[in-house]
């Protein structure tokens, strides 16, 4: 039998003091309400190809609350892409001369 080792970019990730949950309804245009929100979830990077990135966001484990209604919980899996634009400036070139 051969074991292998697998290498993995995973990522755990807690929520930090101060995250809140909003829930919100733009339709009957109640008030929002903030729900104190805790727990933690994994991120895997899946590609990084300059200026695009793909991550898995994996063991989604949160608790919100306790609020109007109790608590909260959300679980789950997705996937986060991000792509970040930018621009390369050069440096100004002045044809000025100063006396």
């Amino acid at each position: 039998m051969h074991a292998v080792a697998q290498i993995t970019n995973r990522v755990t990730y807690s929520l930090l003091e101060g995250s809140y949950f909003i829930d919100d309804c733009p339709i009957c245009d109640r008030l929002t309400i903030e729900e104190p929100l805790r727990g933690t979830f994994d991120l895997v990077l899946l590609q990084n190809t300059p200026p695009y990135s793909k991550y898995s966001v994996q063991n989604i484990q949160l608790t919100a609350g306790p609020g109007f209604s109790g608590q909260s919980y959300i679980a789950g899996e997705g996937i986060y892409e991000r792509f970040e634009e930018f621009i390369v400036v050069p440096p100004e070139r002045s044809s000025r001369s100063f006396p």
